[in-house]
């Protein structure tokens, strides 16, 4: 367990993923096929423990075949999507066989020894933690994290390894009583809390809540009265952590306290990543009600997300964002497997809940309810996080593992005997897949280790070795869409600076190759039928062909896989327009701007259409300087002009940067999205030959930290009675006093 946790490759272009699921698929089955002497088959009765809960979780897997033949990619659903490699079935069967060998083997001396393990583990992701705060890791990710991640590859997967170690974390200093040992397990707890906060993750703290709640009820008032005094320490520990987060770090460092934000909004349904995953969960329901039995196949997600994304989620996100889970594991089982592998996984939850509940009332020491207590605390603990993230092979491994723990103490655990006859074909058939493998594994490993190493050689602006490592590993991995769409853009790269037509020729056809290939083995993917669009445009340029039918037809496609893709509507408008349909690329740019006020590429475009006559700023930047933090500015004016015979029904914003063709200026915070700037009058009839000063108020807050700094608002007005997106831009830019 504590490899699979800590294994990862910087070399790989997947580095972290890619190892662990591997190790899940490859290490259980090794450890079956040795639990079961080998591949020759036991020569006598083989005693194995049994639980009803091996039994149910084969029955949940078998609730999850049928929905291969609804997968439009059946490699995402048998090993999961790139990179990933999770959601995939071939996952279960590694859950499955780590849940059956706990069972085995669970005693209390298993269980102590995993507990310490655990520990032990979380030690050295802590430590790595603490290497990528301080900015000293060596490895290729090099820069300092927005939030640590260790080894996970990601802040929301380390908050939920940290939550599902909470519960552990507290059980092992409980139970140990040497002095220096509980002191140092106490330090380990205060360290997991405090990067259990640093990681940001909501879903985590969630989690370890829970976690530890059901540690608490399962532990039992009678213990926890005589641990009174070690319960003190634990409170004075995390409360310290929390006081440093809360309110002194912040303080000395002069800015906002980062958790503090991020619990205001705890439970906000409006705040932005809450409200978006309500809409990634809508759609999620909606791709199950047109696919309510077998679902859309296990990790196809994707696959169908371009196609049902809603316009808010679209809003609240990148445009291009897309996504392979919905954040939320029982709705991913619900879409994926539809009710034929939902039911079965619900059953396997509910009679899992049972156990662990029946567990607490047949343990009776108080050791063994402080470890089964902290292993249905972890289980909890990721269960909740699961709700609002989903899992990783780092975590569910813990789970599977800790599971089989608690089955194995349960009453209903026995011993059964199999005869030789019925072990054989099941060893048999282990041993064929474990070889199978292996040797996949060794493919898929060796093409993302090709991968990177032609990302590397691209950045090198070695293009010859690139393209022989993108060759390997589309060869060794035809499967990954990703690899494909990396060799198609050096064959773009290498056409840009080719010195004859005939080279550029050469070097565009094959990147239409690249990309036709996409279509053919992704045909769901709008994004491949975009990119072969834009390289027939130059084949059609440089070769003279006539390739307007197909190019159309390219973007028709494009559209119809992810109608709510602005780039997608915006290209099109662009082919159109080339081809003088001027109104239907009119629409189509009026359209993606509908769908996306941030899409200047739209507001470009449409400028085709702006009237002779138009509403300008007379003065377009105005400069303030010497402006000290605290500072209330309400002088800065713009001078809006209207030069037409008749009056503009004129509305005033300021906009984010990215809303405005108008060019910014580079190191300058944006007032807008700090919120520190307000129009005093956003609308007014501006007579016809006038001119109308706007007032902008701008508040600087009061914060040292903020001195010698540049700042910038951009503002935007508009003439209500004419259409997208023409209006003037004006600027207001402040300096600070250092």
């Amino acid at each position: 367990m504590a490899v699979i946790t800590l294994a990862f490759d910087p070399r790989l272009a997947a580095p972290f993923d890619l190892v662990k699921t591997a190790l899940l698929w490859i290490v259980p089955l090794g450890f079956c096929l040795d639990f079961f002497y080998g591949p020759f088959g036991p020569k006598k009765p083989l005693a194995l423990k049994y639980h009803p809960l091996i039994a149910l979780f084969w029955v949940m897997f078998a609730g999850f075949l049928p929905s291969l033949f609804k997968s439009q990619e059946f490699y995402s659903s048998f090993f999961g999507a790139y990179p990933y490699f999770f959601g995939g079935l071939l996952t279960w069967v590694g859950l499955g066989f780590l849940l059956f060998l706990s069972v085995q083997v669970a005693d209390e001396a298993f269980c102590e020894r995993l507990l310490k393990i655990a520990m032990a583990a979380t030690v050295v992701a802590s430590i790595y933690a603490g290497i990528q705060i301080l900015d000293l890791d060596p490895t290729p990710w090099q820069n300092n994290p927005k939030e640590p991640f260790s080894t996970l590859g990601g802040g929301l997967f380390f908050g939920g390894y940290l939550a599902l170690m909470t519960p552990m974390a507290l059980a092992f200093y409980l139970k140990e009583d040497r002095p220096y040992p509980a002191a140092a397990a106490l330090i380990l707890l205060g360290i997991i809390v405090s990067l259990l906060l640093k990681t940001l993750a909501r879903s985590a703290w969630l989690g370890a809540l829970a976690g530890v709640a059901v540690f608490f009820w399962h532990v039992g008032p009678g213990l926890l009265k005589r641990r009174a005094l070690r319960l003190g320490a634990i409170g004075a520990v995390v409360g310290g952590v929390l006081l440093w987060y809360l309110l002194i770090g912040p303080a000395l460092r002069r800015e906002p306290s980062k958790v503090q934000d991020r619990a205001k909004v705890f439970l906000s349904s409006k705040e932005g990543s809450a409200k978006a995953r309500l809409e990634l969960w809508t759609v999620g329901v909606s791709m199950w009600l047109d696919h309510p039995w077998v679902g859309i196949g296990f990790d196809n997600v994707e696959q169908y997300f371009w196609l049902y994304r809603s316009v808010e989620h679209l809003r609240l996100t990148a445009a291009q964002a897309t996504t392979a889970p919905l954040h939320n594991d029982f709705l991913q089982i619900l879409t994926t497997a539809g009710l034929v592998g939902f039911i079965p996984y619900a059953a396997f939850l509910l009679y899992g809940a049972y156990c662990l509940w029946r567990v607490r009332e047949s343990l009776r020491a108080p050791e063994s309810r402080l470890m089964y207590g902290a292993f249905s605390g972890a289980i909890v603990a990721l269960g909740v996080f699961g709700q609002f993230n989903f899992s990783v092979a780092a975590t569910s491994a813990w789970v599977a593992v800790l599971l089989g723990c608690l089955a194995a103490q349960d009453r209903l655990a026995r011993t059964i005997y199999l005869k030789p006859f019925w072990v054989r074909p099941g060893v048999w058939t282990m041993a064929a897949l474990f070889l199978y493998l292996l040797v996949k594994g060794a493919m898929i490993y060796s093409a993302d280790l090709a991968f990177a190493r032609a990302n590397l050689f691209a950045h090198k602006k070695n293009f010859p070795m690139s393209d022989m490592n993108f060759s390997l590993a589309r060869r060794s991995n035809p499967n990954v869409r990703q690899y494909h769409y990396g060799h198609g853009a050096i064959y773009l790269a290498r056409s840009n600076i080719a010195k004859t037509l005939q080279e550029n020729l050469k070097y565009l056809e094959l990147a239409q190759a690249a990309y036709e290939e996409i279509g053919r083995r992704f045909p769901w993917n709008s994004l491949a039928w975009h990119n072969l669009a834009t390289v027939l445009e130059s084949v059609a340029k440089v070769s003279g062909r006539d390739l307007d039918a197909r190019i159309k037809e390219c973007m028709r496609k494009a559209v119809s896989l992810f109608p709510v893709f602005p780039r997608n509507l915006g290209h099109y408008g662009e082919i159109l327009y080339a081809q003088d349909n001027k109104e239907g690329a009119r629409r189509l740019w009026e359209r993606a701007l509908d769908l996306d006020p941030r899409y200047v590429s739209a507001r470009r475009e449409l400028e085709r259409f702006k009237p002779a006559e138009y509403i300008y700023f007379f003065n377009q930047d105005v400069y303030i300087r010497g402006v000290a933090p605290g500072a209330v500015i309400s002088t800065a004016v713009l001078k809006l002009v209207n030069e037409r015979e008749e009056g503009a029904e004129t509305s005033v914003e300021i906009v984010p940067k990215e809303e405005t063709l108008y060019s910014d200026i580079s190191g300058h915070w944006d007032l807008a999205e700090l919120g520190w700037a307000n129009i005093k009058e956003d609308r007014f009839v501006l007579a016809p030959n006038t001119v109308r000063p706007v007032t902008v108020q701008i508040r600087i807050p009061r914060w040292p930290w903020w001195r010698g700094k540049k700042f910038v608002a951009i503002i935007h007005a508009k003439d209500n009675s004419v259409k997208y997106p023409f209006g003037a831009h004006g600027r207001i830019i402040v300096e600070t006093i250092k």
